[in-house]
């Protein structure tokens, strides 16, 4: 699953690698700071573009709350989600059936905009968290749905599928992998015309995996006691244990 994500790339670049302005400046200003590793488990904002807005960059809290919720509450709210996951992914093969997102995946459909996502390699009983990213340092989109507050507050849920092989390698127990996107499908997954088929479809297409590379980082990434958010993060670690590997 992907609970953890990293986003370095200016406000700038995200409007032109995707064609869309944020929705303010005050906005913008705030993602410019650089975001080394965004721990989902403390639901931050992350950039989207929704079906509603396809030009726009909003923010989203990261976890998805149903709108029945007290947006005023989050914190309430992700307490009592947190066993089911704090709504950080939403598993696509549930789409059309579970309670919260049969009502969203056909008309509240958006890209999540990041640089690189971290998934945990096991090996003897030991993980190691490995990054994984575009060759080209570019952001790319992954697929995710959202709810809208009367208030304006949006969150969002990264959608999740099995793993294509590349990173079923490397997320080799649950070997799950975030929806991601390939370029060509960003705005199809937009539209307000895709039928069910043509949605699952996308969802189901694998990545380019020749334009991605991955690496071992700092086992500190999966430690609540650490702080991790530092440029270091996004550096190679060698571990003896790995030297064999891939």
């Amino acid at each position: 699953m992907c609970f953890h994500a990293s986003l370095i790339s200016t406000s700038e670049q995200l409007e032109n690698r995707f064609d869309a302005k944020f929705v303010n400046q005050e906005v913008k200003s705030k993602f410019e700071t650089s975001s080394y590793h965004l721990n989902g488990f403390e639901h931050p904002n992350l950039p989207i573009i929704t079906q509603e807005l396809k030009d726009v960059v909003l923010p989203a809290v990261w976890g998805i709350v149903p709108t029945g919720e007290d947006s005023t509450a989050l914190e309430a709210y992700y307490k009592k989600a947190a066993r089911f996951g704090g709504g950080l992914n939403a598993k696509s093969e549930k789409l059309d059936s579970h309670f919260l997102y049969k009502h969203l995946y056909k008309n509240q459909r958006c890209l999540i905009l990041i640089d690189a996502f971290f998934e945990p390699y096991h090996v003897n009983n030991n993980s190691f968290p490995y990054l994984i990213r575009r060759k080209d340092k570019q952001a790319f989109a992954l697929a995710g749905i959202y709810s809208r507050f009367d208030n304006g507050l949006i969150t969002c849920s990264i959608l999740t599928r099995k793993a294509m092989p590349y990173i079923a390698k490397i997320h080799n127990v649950k070997k799950r992998q975030p929806v991601m996107l390939n370029p060509d499908l960003e705005q199809q997954w937009l539209s307000q015309d895709l039928k069910d088929n043509d949605i699952f479809k996308i969802i189901n297409s694998d990545y380019d995996d020749q334009s991605l590379e991955s690496y071992p980082v700092d086992k500190k990434l999966f430690s609540p006691k650490e702080n991790s958010n530092m440029v270091d993060i996004l550096k190679p670690v060698q571990y003896p244990e790995l030297n064999t590997l891939f």
